[in-house]
């Protein structure tokens, strides 16, 4: 039963973290604007659907980080920083030859990079953060029921969310 503990710590990692990279992502989007002379505007559907990728991206993220976790050096930021890389390396060239062009502004191309690029950093190194924090706040399964229904509410929580992710995306794709 240690399994369910560790994804849903994983899992609850990553949507935490996708959450929070959707939204460097929105601020990072409206930096360009600004650079580019655009007003900075914020949509109720593009920001939906910026923090529905991010969650949508973080919780197989966070699980797989509590997957290879034991398998990175070092301790926590080490980890976590480690961590942050290879998402940089797994997502940054596909998020870069996607989005990024469509948000750098002729002239601020670099710029652009670092600021994307760092936050796939960074979400890699909140996903190992929280992760990190739960594993001390939540309970083993095996001491009490109590521990059980918590494992299992934190894996049953973001894998339902990433459910009705897919059934929205199914039902009404967005544009």
């Amino acid at each position: 039963m240690w399994y369910i503990r560790a994804a849903g710590i994983g899992a609850s990692a990553g949507l935490v973290a996708g959450l929070l990279w959707g939204i460097g992502l929105r601020l990072a989007m409206r930096i360009m604007a600004l650079l580019g002379g655009q007003s900075p505007e914020f949509s109720f559907e593009g920001t939906l659907l910026i923090l529905l990728v991010g969650t949508f991206i973080g919780i197989p993220t966070g699980l797989l980080f509590v997957a290879i976790r034991k398998y990175l050096p070092g301790s926590g930021r080490w980890k976590g920083l480690l961590f942050g890389l290879l998402v940089v390396l797994v997502l940054g060239y596909p998020f870069y030859v996607g989005p990024l062009q469509d948000e750098a502004v002729p002239g601020y191309e670099i710029l652009a990079f670092i600021m994307f690029e760092g936050l796939l950093v960074s979400f890699g190194m909140a996903v190992a953060a929280v992760a990190g924090r739960l594993e001390e706040s939540i309970p083993t399964v095996a001491r009490n029921r109590f521990g059980t229904a918590v494992s299992v509410g934190t894996l049953a929580v973001p894998c339902g969310i990433e459910a009705l992710i897919i059934v929205l995306m199914i039902v009404n794709p967005f544009e």
